[in-house]
């Protein structure tokens, strides 16, 4: 996906990158796809 220049899959990798760069928003990133999942 990189390496064919996926414009979406590396904004999402972006996020991601920033998102475990602080501690605090990777639990709260957790938590909310953790009660999405449940709410299927």
């Amino acid at each position: 996906m990189l390496e064919k220049g996926d414009e979406g899959h590396i904004e999402a990798l972006k996020k991601m990158i920033d998102i475990m760069k602080v501690p605090d928003s990777m639990q709260k990133w957790y938590a909310s796809q953790k009660q999405e999942f449940d709410n299927i």
